[in-house]
């Protein structure tokens, strides 16, 4: 493993936006794994980024630029099919507009086209900058991390300290109220996850379903002692990540998830539980745990600080 590293998660965590690469590069370091060219609405992406010589860090960021999806269809332009399209393009427009009266409309202050036109209008107005991301982890001094924000959009971070870094960045709609660091230091930040804000020991975890045919089902087994689990995701569809997160104040955070894996056809399943462990104590080092029937193979990454990311990786 190099010195430093910073492991990059963009979680595009919106229904209708999808985000395609314009740019990256590197300051510092060489890519382990480049970003990807697109990311649709809903899915999480990864890369990483190391050192690549002595007493060396690596810095590097990536640039994405937004596209609405062609969620629904304007080829019905009734009373009732625009009022509902209208309410779900109202957050991307420029100005206030309603559609009181079905086919009434007060139009968008520039907009000429007719109604068949505007979601093109709405896509092409939201797609002039792009959203950027920044990392920076030195060999000496505090690892840092950047963000360059769009209108109508918001994009938070979570995570980030330690050697070998793990940033969780998170791409919302204008809907979804900001987070990010409440500190100097990355290792430190908490507030992205609303129950969770205010606690001095967090575990933010993602499990990524890294298989073709296997579903994850949570077993009833399962141990989280802590009040303040957010997310508790069930069922891990085959390709596929979740997340959740556990905090306390002024005590640790530990608990484990069972998951039982089923497979179309198979009684059996996989033949055994998948099992990952966070402990996140008020006093001491962190530590993690998992495990996987073969053969599958379970392993993580991450996870340092008060405020810890940890990435498990589930895999055939």
């Amino acid at each position: 493993m190099a010195d430093r590293s910073v492991t990059v998660i963009l979680y595009n965590r919106t229904s209708d936006t999808n985000l395609s690469l314009v740019g990256s590069g590197l300051v510092h370091g060489d890519w382990d794994v480049n970003p990807p060219a697109t990311i649709p609405a809903g899915i999480v992406a990864a890369w990483t980024s190391q050192s690549n010589g002595f007493a060396t860090g690596t810095q590097g960021s990536a640039q994405y630029q937004i596209s609405l999806t062609a969620t629904n269809s304007l080829q019905e332009p009734n009373a009732w099919s625009l009022k509902l399209e209208l309410a779900s393009l109202q957050p991307y427009l420029p100005v206030p507009f309603s559609a009181a009266n079905g086919v009434k409309l007060l139009f968008p202050a520039g907009y000429n086209g007719s109604i068949f036109d505007l979601r093109k209008y709405v896509s092409e107005s939201i797609s002039g900058t792009p959203i950027g991301v920044g990392w920076d982890n030195p060999y000496w001094g505090s690892n840092d991390y950047s963000i360059q924000q769009i209108p109508r959009f918001n994009v938070s971070y979570v995570g980030g300290g330690g050697d070998n870094a793990v940033v969780v960045f998170y791409f919302n709609g204008s809907n979804v109220a900001p987070g990010g660091p409440t500190g100097s230091d990355p290792s430190s930040q908490t507030g992205l996850i609303a129950l969770n804000e205010g606690y001095n020991r967090n575990v933010i975890a993602i499990l990524l379903n890294n298989t073709k045919n296997v579903t994850l089902s949570k077993d009833s087994t399962s141990e989280v002692p802590s009040a303040q689990l957010t997310g508790f995701p069930t069922p891990v569809l085959p390709g596929t990540a979740v997340e959740w997160s556990d905090a306390e104040t002024n005590l640790g955070v530990q608990g484990d998830i069972r998951y039982r894996g089923d497979i179309p056809g198979s009684v059996d399943g996989i033949g055994g539980e998948v099992i990952v462990n966070w402990d996140n104590p008020y006093v001491g080092a962190n530590s993690y745990s998992c495990s996987a029937p073969a053969p599958y193979n379970i392993s993580y990454q991450g996870g340092d600080g008060d405020t810890a990311v940890v990435i498990f990786n589930l895999t055939e």
